[in-house]
């Protein structure tokens, strides 16, 4: 999915998110729908702050898919505010692992809830977490050794969060931060590729360019997240200012991207792609229609599997449509119509209007989270 980001990249919109967020300066874009704010994100090549939204989840999601390294901060599930220890264990674990990952390159992506709630000193968390990309060069058994110390379980088969399997010079690990297990190939002690892949088919989905293995150990959590945090513009999504949605100011500048198009706000230009949902053949009738209303117009369509795109290729021809449609293997949270540049965004499931379905992680010897 990185080159929808890179189609992206030079797009006014993405660059007009890109001075504000550099400059901390205050920009809302309006009239964003489907995956696009993730899109516009993920194309400005900036990273905020931190940024905040009411499912980070799906955020999350869809930035990893496009190529970014996220760590989500969740939410305390069992937490009070004069309770001086959560019985959320594996919540303050992760909260820990998240800092972690941030102090070392990774997008901070949380709930409004999230920010207000405590979290340890950023400062002591640096030590404890380790960044490999490929080529580097790391003892993969002294890795594991450190990982085991560190808090992580040693299992036959990864399947859930805090655990790590060796097999030969191939090491799977699932970090307490990110979407998906990662699995390393070694050659020697050299970093020779880091893949992500799917813990259900233990089938590899794709590339990514760094493993950020955050350690799970946390100390007191007694501080503030946002005075913590270094200076700048704070991204949020959704049509109200994050300001209002707390407890405290943050005194933070924000970038925001709403669907709603606001007075003085930048216009996104995109719609949502209701209009294609139903059966197949009358969502490819529609998205025909689409293309002929704007000559230059193209479509994107994502499937599931390299097997479905194979499949919804093959509709695309019986439609004629080939020669403006492209099907890729690929998946991001919603889709949408750019009236800017005449892209078509969409999956295979809302053309067939079906939902997706989602995987959620479990924590080792627990049960799915939803966060």
């Amino acid at each position: 999915m990185r080159p929808l980001r890179d189609r992206y990249a030079a797009d006014s919109r993405a660059q007009a998110l890109a001075g504000a967020l550099r400059e901390g300066r205050a920009c809302t874009v309006g009239a964003c729908h489907g995956a696009l704010p993730a899109v516009l994100l993920a194309a400005s090549g900036v990273r905020p702050v931190i940024t905040v939204t009411h499912d980070p989840q799906r955020l999350a999601e869809d930035l990893e898919e496009l190529g970014v390294s996220v760590a989500v901060l969740p939410e305390l599930e069992r937490f009070a505010a004069d309770d001086e220890a959560s019985a959320d264990a594996a919540g303050w674990q992760r909260r820990a692992a998240a800092l972690e990952a941030f102090s070392n390159g990774a997008w901070l992506i949380a709930s409004p809830a999230a920010t207000a709630q405590p979290v340890p000193d950023l400062a002591e968390t640096v030590a404890r977490s380790r960044v490999l990309k490929p080529g580097q060069t790391q003892d993969p058994q002294a890795l594991v050794e450190r990982l085991v110390e560190g808090g992580f379980r040693m299992v036959s088969t990864v399947e859930a969060r805090g655990e790590v399997a060796i097999r030969g010079g191939i090491l799977d690990i699932f970090p307490f931060i990110g979407e998906q297990p990662l699995r390393l190939e070694f050659f020697g002690d050299q970093v020779d590729s880091i893949r992500r892949f799917d813990p259900f088919s233990q089938e590899s989905t794709g590339r990514v360019d760094e493993a950020v293995l955050a350690a799970p150990g946390i100390g007191l959590a007694t501080r503030e997240l946002w005075s913590q945090l270094p200076p700048g513009a704070v991204a949020v999504l959704g049509d109200v200012s994050l300001r209002s949605r707390l407890p405290k100011d943050h005194g933070r500048v924000e970038v925001r991207l709403a669907r709603q198009l606001e007075a003085g706000s930048l216009d996104g230009e995109s719609v949502g792609v209701e209009r294609l949902r139903g059966d197949l053949r009358k969502g490819l009738a529609e998205l025909a229609a689409l293309l002929g209303e704007v000559p230059e117009g193209r479509a994107l369509i994502l499937a599931r599997s390299d097997e479905a795109a194979e499949e919804m290729r093959a509709h695309v021809r019986d439609a004629g449509q080939e020669s403006r449609v492209e099907v890729v293997t690929g998946r991001v949270s919603g889709g949408w119509r750019d009236l800017s540049t005449g892209l078509i965004a969409v999956h295979d499931y809302e053309l067939a209007e079906r939902a997706p379905a989602k995987k959620r992680a479990r924590v080792a010897g627990g049960a799915p989270l939803d966060s």
